[in-house]
């Protein structure tokens, strides 16, 4: 009805748009950033003219299954393409409006069928999806474990982590390695500190100067700016040197199902530093 408002009235708003979003190709119109997607990957197809395609994530998976299409409509032979989930999609919280999640969703469930072979990082991840999307086979399983050895860098580029930020040995020292998103907690730690006198906090994290500005800013409104520190990632090979000065690391992810389903790259990155 006209103007109404309220829990129900979102829920009926959300099933029209996963009924949309089931029509085959239908979530390019859901959520028309897909279709940006689609076309700048595609391009990217066409210039590398590669002999098999490793869609990483969800991103690329439009343009692999449109460059199928755009070699077959060329008489080219097909080129293979593989489909490695990185997570639990249906679970996943997505900034922004819903339709984001439910259109991403829908492009799954109806491009996992074309790809010639699917990975997941767990078993478990690995059995969830082929029931979900009824796949004739069980993806495979590749755990997206870090380096079992420790890398140093050259003192050069990098020292320490520990040694970079000047604290002496006796500082609590805690370390977060990765995105610097809200759903994965990294405000938490912030929020923490005016608990934990004395600590710091460490974030080595993606380079997204709004989220950098962000905690910096709730830092400040908490007056822990001294013991909250943002430094850039190191190569992956060297993770585990560079936080192994640190007291422990944290993964504050904030439950969701993606997160609940697999094992994060950060936890394992902990053990072996």
């Amino acid at each position: 009805a006209r103007g109404r408002r309220g829990p129900a009235a979102t829920r009926g708003r959300r099933a029209l748009k996963n009924f949309a979003a089931g029509r085959t190709g239908a979530w390019r119109e859901v959520w028309p950033l897909i279709a940006d997607y689609e076309d700048g990957f595609l391009r990217a197809l066409i210039d590398l003219a590669p002999d098999i395609v490793h869609v990483h994530d969800l991103h690329p998976l439009p343009a692999a299954a449109a460059y199928d299409r755009y070699r077959a409509a060329r008489g080219l032979p097909p080129v293979p393409w593989v489909y490695d989930a990185h997570e639990w999609l249906p679970g996943q919280m997505m900034p922004g409006p819903v339709d984001q999640r439910i259109a991403w969703k829908a492009a799954e469930a109806e491009l996992i069928h074309e790809a010639d072979a699917v990975v997941a990082v767990t078993d478990g991840l690995a059995d969830r999806m082929r029931e979900y999307h009824a796949l004739q086979e069980r993806p495979v399983t590749v755990i997206n474990g870090p380096w079992g050895a420790q890398v140093p860098m050259d003192p050069a580029e990098r020292l320490p982590l520990r040694t970079e930020l000047g604290l002496s040995d006796d500082v609590p020292l805690l370390v977060y390695v990765g995105k610097l998103a809200e759903v994965r907690g990294v405000r938490t730690l912030v929020d923490a500190l005016p608990l934990l006198p004395g600590v710091h906090v460490a974030y080595v994290g993606s380079p997204d100067p709004g989220a950098r500005q962000g905690l910096r800013d709730r830092a400040a409104q908490l007056d822990v700016a001294d013991r909250m520190h943002i430094v850039d990632y190191v190569p992956s090979a060297s993770v585990t040197w560079y936080v192994s000065s640190a007291t422990a690391g944290v993964s504050p992810l904030l439950p969701t199902p993606a997160h609940e389903s697999a094992v994060a790259t950060k936890l394992r990155e902990c053990l072996l530093a």
